[in-house]
């Protein structure tokens, strides 16, 4: 922050495209709220918590996808058509069709699992460009050699202000929208995948345990 107040200083409003006031202000309010301790346990423990809980999904949704496959290749072999309420066999198997379709648009929408690594990496790489051009202008503020050309101070204050949007929650609520809707159509998918595998299988248990003995 203090390589911000002296380029500030430095610079004022010389540059006519960033509003350095607003800046400032934003800055001072995010510093009030990077105050809280917890605030790294929080987000680490939230990410470890979401990533275990689509991991287990995922491995769920796999397991039964593989019994789905299964017992369609045991029904088709015992499909035929003189075959007493036939029908039944083939509704059930229509049913584990659909469970593995809807596992598959589950696997698409897991994508989001990879969304707040991708959120972190962009922090870092922020971080990166950040400590660069500080040293930069930390070296030039130290020797008073030469002057911090424009392009330096505008780098700066373009990677400050991209740093701060990180912690603007306007710009995360827009981050989390389709975040948010990716979510809920992964939710449903799980427990339709779920639901279609539990009436395929009831319908295929229902003629093999009770139908075929007549």
């Amino acid at each position: 922050m203090c390589v911000f107040k002296w380029l500030i200083n430095k610079l004022k409003r010389s540059d006519e495209k960033i509003d350095i006031a607003e800046l400032e202000k934003k800055a001072e309010e995010i510093k009030r709220k990077c105050d809280n301790p917890h605030n790294k346990e929080y987000h680490e423990q939230l990410n470890e918590f979401l990533q275990t809980k689509l991991s287990g999904r995922d491995n769920f949704i796999n397991w039964l996808t593989g019994l789905a496959t299964g017992a369609l290749f045991f029904t088709f072999n015992k499909l035929s058509n003189d075959l007493a309420y036939v029908e039944i066999l083939v509704l059930g198997s229509k049913l584990l069709v659909l469970t593995v379709f809807s596992a598959l648009v589950f696997k698409i929408f897991l994508e989001i699992r990879y969304v707040s690594m991708k959120l972190g990496v962009e922090i870092l790489k922020n971080l990166w460009e950040g400590h660069n051009i500080r040293n930069q202008i930390e070296e030039i503020a130290t020797t008073g050699n030469k002057k911090v050309d424009e392009k330096i101070k505008t780098k700066f204050l373009c990677n400050f202000r991209d740093s701060l949007r990180f912690y603007d929650e306007d710009y995360l609520e827009g981050l989390k929208r389709p975040i948010g809707v990716k979510t809920r159509l992964l939710t449903l998918f799980y427990w339709l995948t779920i639901g279609l595998f539990v009436s395929g299988i009831a319908f295929i248990s229902t003629f093999f345990l009770f139908i075929t003995k007549y």
